[in-house]
């Protein structure tokens, strides 16, 4: 649309800068729009459109309310819009940027973009929300004189291209037209603007009392169902808008009829008739039906039907005789034999409910359940009864005490049980660290054996392998059911469960039908079968395997791969989904040979017979296809609830809005919609985390990761320490060897945006599990513990000296092993660690090294050779080599406050080919003209003269961080004043100094707190206090250690970092602030007669703009997303690094 801009009010560039940094700070790199591509760096955003008309009467309806808010009709369908993208991505900031042409002086100019932030906040009402979309395009209108490249200048952040989806991914366009001019405003006032990224673009045209909405989209992205899909509901999000624009934003009904009843109804027709009989009563008919058929096979020996039916009958018999009736609790703890599945049905047909105990699991876990459950009586073994939890009244030992139970009658026992009754308590682990037992009812596995049957079309000639425990849920699958169903159920001992060789030859031995197991197994077993001979291969696989599952985890398009090499092609895959309360399994997916190769997880599929599923949002409304929601279950399978835990019952079950007298349970699962009806897993909602503003499903990526032919197992997690947040990958390779962090990180970049990619990569043999067999993410090692190993090749120390050397390294960094060729700093040492290094060593050899040694010589096998050979080091003290090659330009970083040159070494690893980068320290040397580290005259006239004996001519480059940056700037106006030439100065979020003080002047200091206060509240309050805090903590050690060790102290043994240790670095800074205005009293500083460079980081508080009135040849600022220092760190350091670059292009 065309809007006039007045002259009179035009708002200059700096004003305009500064709005829009404060409107687009902290906007996600991108909108969580769910795709049906993948977006990759190949994506080429070719477009396809849709065209939608709004009839006459919505039309005028929407005029009504323009007229009646006052408000042009553009600024209603643009908040309706976003409205849209609200309930489809709930991502409460959100960007749309508006095309538009401004005409100034009567010239019309060419297209441009206004990025228009609105916020979304819970409770908001729709006519709330154009209130505030009016102001945020007024204000963008008035600040409308900027560049799009300046916009995504402000938008730089890590990754490509980032700042360009931020802007142009989602786009917005209207125009009022006459009848003969509406074809003509298309082409001409928005088809220019196809060379930009964009998923997707609405196009409003007005036309005779008409609305034409032509959407355009990649069609790398969308499918054109999906954009119908979404112009559908945009045309009856509006139509809810116009019955009641007062209506909260996540109330409004944008689904169509037919949408609603698919989801809620024709999605979930899974009603089937269901036998009345219990689980154990279904046993017994089985028994009489086929009393010699084989119902279990455990270590060589078997039970038939009738043999098993009667021996449950008596024990049953015995433990009524005990008191056991419907809801008493019965303890179950026995090894994996025919004893444990006596107990258990005996305990079913005496009318009790079994609580499971895992002989795996710790005393403490143990121990607790049994308080918890309360339980009184315990069938164990004779064998285990000294691990017995002490709790425990009566004990009934199945081998022993057979003989007075063998005494009760084999006929089945009247327990007066019913439907609704107590089968089986399973405890599964809890937020709070303590276990919940879950409440399963007979009518749940009654439901479960007659409904997997026809799920999984289990029959009598079935052999299903029992590998799980039988403290869990999934006992009630592979054991429970089997027998329920007349099939053989086959009991693997703890050797075979922990050797897949051993299992396999149980399977080809046993002839089993069924096998399912987690997906870390089959990943496992793979691998272990490449190192098997041919033949022997073969034949362990030459099998009666009809069907395969896998459940507990994602399943991935690496594990079809695996079963696909393992089993006969006649085999059926089936993917398993399910949770403890609702009995185990939920839904089933039976895998297609011909598997949509976009899909990153293979669907879960549908639910079983009698199971509902229902993906809700916040307000348990249906949401689109493809729109992820919380994943509900309703139906035959939901448990009663959690034992003792009434709380957390009424919040996990909660009733069933859609079936009258039904429960629904809320599994914190996130899953979607697939156009077939089939659902997606996508993730626990608690393994949905959040980075740079956007939601990011960790499970995503790890699909993507295992895709990659080195990688047998992945894990990504989501890392935080005192730099922030960052996505870190676990990998056990295929390849012994493998540990190429590069290679999978340029895999992910073709199939993941930027910030999906882990900053990290760690290497492990194999992955922790749980006693359930799943990846125990708990208990995996930080990654900087595994990452300095796997990043390097190790290199054994050859002598004597080269191992004592190693045995230093690996104390002071306490990392081990360290080979000679690893470089101490990239391990982490720094200055302190240094000069333990240098004490260590003139203790052992008696030799004084300077400190710069460590750092020109870095590694055990350099120290060892200047040792050996006794060897001068050319280089001046002051000059430290942090990367340097051969015929490349030097590039010199000053320190941060007198230390701190490891702070360059993320950046370093970025210009292996552009710079040697050299750092310029104090530290490293003891001359008696060392100047103090915080003069900065004298620094800079020192740093001068050492810069020009080991580089006599220029150009110079020069950098520096914090404090260095200040050194920098000086060192820079006196190799000018000398004649010398100096190409580039760079500050790294450097203050502009005050005269001699290091703050800012009162005023100025009072006016920033209050514009923070205004902008961050209470936040800011409580960052202020923080501050205080460990500012008063460092004072008062400070004034202690002066009172007690005395002003020398700071000189003597604290200058060397010796004593203090962590306290050192805080102390000394304390010292140096104090004595900052003393040594500066006659420093001023002066105009640059050149450009300055700024690096800012934006969580800092200062805008740093000061430094505008002493560049007399511009400013440059780039903002870096990251704190004061932590710009320096991953994955930070990769935006510093990508714009450093591109400032050194220019020159060099």
């Amino acid at each position: 649309m065309f809007h006039q801009n007045n002259s009179a009010k035009q708002v200059i560039l700096p004003d305009n800068l500064g709005y829009w940094k404060k409107q687009l700070q902290k906007v996600p790199p991108i909108l969580d729009l769910t795709t049906d591509g993948i977006r990759t760096s190949q994506t080429s955003y070719q477009t396809a459109q849709e065209t939608l008309i709004f009839s006459q009467k919505l039309t005028e309806s929407l005029q009504q309310i323009s007229q009646q808010e006052q408000v042009s009709l553009e600024i209603i369908l643009l908040a309706s819009f976003q409205t849209l993208l609200y309930r489809y991505t709930n991502q409460s900031d959100l960007v749309v940027s508006l095309i538009t042409r401004l005409i100034n002086n009567q010239t019309v100019n060419k297209p441009q973009l206004l990025p228009i932030k609105i916020k979304f906040t819970e409770l908001l009402s729709w006519r709330n929300l154009l209130k505030r979309v009016e102001q945020k395009v007024s204000e963008a209108y008035d600040y409308s004189d900027i560049k799009l490249e300046q916009l995504q200048q402000i938008l730089i952040q890590d990754g490509e291209d980032r700042e360009f989806l931020s802007l142009t991914q989602i786009l917005f366009y209207y125009q009022a037209v006459n009848a003969n001019s509406a074809k003509t405003a298309i082409n001409s006032e928005v088809w220019e603007q196809q060379l930009l990224k964009q998923d997707l673009r609405l196009n409003l045209i007005e036309q005779n009392n008409c609305l034409f909405c032509n959407f355009e989209y990649a069609k790398d992205l969308f499918e054109p169902a999906t954009i119908k899909r979404i112009a559908t509901h945009y045309q009856k999000l509006i139509e809810a808008i116009v019955r009641n624009p007062d209506e909260q934003i996540d109330r409004l009904a944008f689904l169509i009829k037919p949408e609603v009843e698919q989801a809620l109804f024709g999605w979930n027709q899974t009603q089937t008739n269901l036998d009345r009989r219990c689980i154990h009563q279904m046993l017994a008919f089985h028994a009489e039906r086929n009393p010699d058929a084989v119902a279990i096979v455990c270590q060589g020996k078997r039970l038939t039907y009738a043999q098993l039916n009667a021996k449950a009958n008596q024990l049953a018999h015995y433990l009524q005789s005990l008191g056991v009736k419907p809801e008493s609790l019965v303890g179950l703890y026995a090894e994996r034999s025919l004893d444990l599945v006596v107990g258990l049905w005996g305990i079913l047909k005496a009318g009790g409910a079994y609580v499971p105990l895992d002989r795996a699991n710790p005393k403490e876990r143990q121990a607790f359940i049994v308080n918890d459950s309360q339980i009184s009586i315990l069938l164990t073994q004779e064998h285990l009864l000294k691990q017995v939890p002490e709790q425990i009244t009566q004990v009934i030992s199945l081998d022993r005490d057979w003989h007075k139970i063998s005494d009760y009658p084999e006929h089945d026992p009247d327990s007066q049980v019913s439907h609704n009754n107590l089968a089986q308590i399973v405890y599964t682990s809890g937020s709070t660290g303590k276990p919940k037992g879950v409440m399963l009812t007979h009518q749940n596995l009654s439901h479960y054996a007659q409904d997997l049957q026809l799920a999984l079309q289990i029959t009598t000639n079935d052999v299903y392998l029992h590998r799980g425990s039988i403290a869990l849920v999934v006992s009630a699958r592979q054991l429970l059911t089997p027998l329920a169903l007349g099939a053989t159920a086959v009991i693997t001992t703890e050797e075979e469960k922990r050797e897949p060789i051993k299992l396999f030859e149980l399977i080809k031995r046993e002839g089993v039908t069924i096998v399912d197991h987690v997906p870390s197994f089959w990943r496992h077993f793979a691998q272990i079968l490449t190192h098997l001979a041919p033949e022997v291969k073969a034949n362990l696989l030459d099998n009666q395997v009809r069907l395969v599952g896998a459940g507990g985890e994602q399943v991935t398009a690496e594990i079809l791969k695996c079963w696909r090499k393992l089993f006969k092609p006649q085999v059926k895959f089936v993917n398993i989904y399910g949770q403890t309360e609702g009995t185990g399994v939920v839904t089933v997916y039976y895998i297609p040979d011909n598997l949509d190769q976009r899909l990153n997880a293979i669907p879960v599929g549908h639910p079983i017979p009698n199971m509902q599923v229902y993906l809700l949002d916040h307000n348990l409304q249906p949401v689109p296809v493809g729109v992820p929601a919380e994943l509900h279950i309703s139906g035959a399978g939901v448990a009663r609830g959690y034992l003792h835990r009434p709380q957390l019952t009424t919040e996990k079950f909660i009733p069933n809005p859609y079936l009258s007298g039904e429960r629904l349970y809320k599994t914190g699962d996130l899953a979607r919609y697939l156009a077939d009806g089939s659902i997606q897993f996508l993730g626990r909602i608690d393994r949905q985390v959040n980075l740079y503003g956007l939601r990011i499903e960790l499970g995503e990526i790890e699909a993507i990761l295992s895709q990659h032919p080195a990688v047998r197992e992945a894990v990504v997690m989501l890392h935080e320490n005192y730099l922030g947040q960052r996505l870190v990958a676990y990998v056990v390779p295929n390849q012994a060897q493998f540990s190429q962090s590069q290679e999978l990180r340029s895999f992910l970049q073709t199939q993941l945006p930027s910030y999906m990619i882990p900053s990290a990569f760690g290497f492990l043999e194999a992955f922790p599990l749980t006693t359930s067999g799943k990846i125990d993410r708990q208990a995996l090692p930080s990654i900087e513990s595994i990452q300095q190993l796997s990043e390097r090749t190790y290199l054994a120390p050859s002598n004597q000296l080269e191992q004592e050397l190693t045995q230093i390294f690996e104390e002071i960094l306490n990392t081990s092993p360290i080979g000679i060729e690893d470089n101490f700093v990239e391990l982490g040492g720094n200055s302190l660690l240094a000069a333990n290094l240098i004490n260590q060593i003139a203790q052992k050899y008696g030799q004084n090294l300077p400190l710069a040694a460590v750092f020109q010589a870095p590694t055990v096998k350099q120290l060892a050779t200047l040792l050996d050979q006794e060897q001068t080091i050319e280089l001046p003290h002051t000059i430290i080599p942090i990367q340097v090659d051969v015929e490349l330009p030097n590039l010199f970083a000053i320190h941060i406050l007198g230390y701190g040159l490891e702070y360059y070494r993320p950046l370093a690893k970025y210009f292996a080919s552009e710079v040697n980068l050299y750092g310029l320290s104090t530290e490293f040397t003891s001359g008696r003209d060392i100047p103090h580290p915080r003069d900065i005259n004298a620094l800079a006239s020192y740093y001068v003269r050492e810069l020009l004996a080991f580089q006599p001519q220029g150009p110079y480059l020069l950098v520096g961080v914090s404090f260095g940056g200040v050194v920098a700037y000086e060192i820079a106006q006196k190799l000018l004043s000398q004649g010398h030439q100096v190409n580039f100065l760079g500050l790294f979020d450097s203050y502009c100094p005050h005269g001699n003080r290091i703050n800012k002047p009162f005023q100025k200091r009072l006016l920033g707190h209050l514009k923070n206060l205004r902008q961050k509240k209470l936040t800011y309050v409580r960052e202020r206090l923080q501050d205080w805090y460990y500012l008063l903590r460092d004072e008062t050690q400070y004034r202690f250690y002066k009172a007690i060790k005395g002003q020398d102290y700071f000189r003597g043994n604290l200058s060397q970092g010796i004593e203090l240790g962590a306290k050192y670095e805080r102390l000394r800074n304390m010292q140096l602030r104090k004595e900052h205005g003393q040594v500066n009293q006659n420093y001023q500083i002066q105009p640059y007669p050149g450009q300055i460079t700024l690096f800012r980081a934006t969580e800092n508080r200062d805008s740093k703009l000061e430094w505008h009135q002493f560049a007399q040849k511009g400013l440059e600022i780039f903002d870096i997303p990251g704190t004061h220092l932590g710009i320096f760190q991953e994955p930070q350091v990769q935006v510093l690094a990508k714009q450093l670059k591109l400032c050194l292009e220019r020159i060099i």
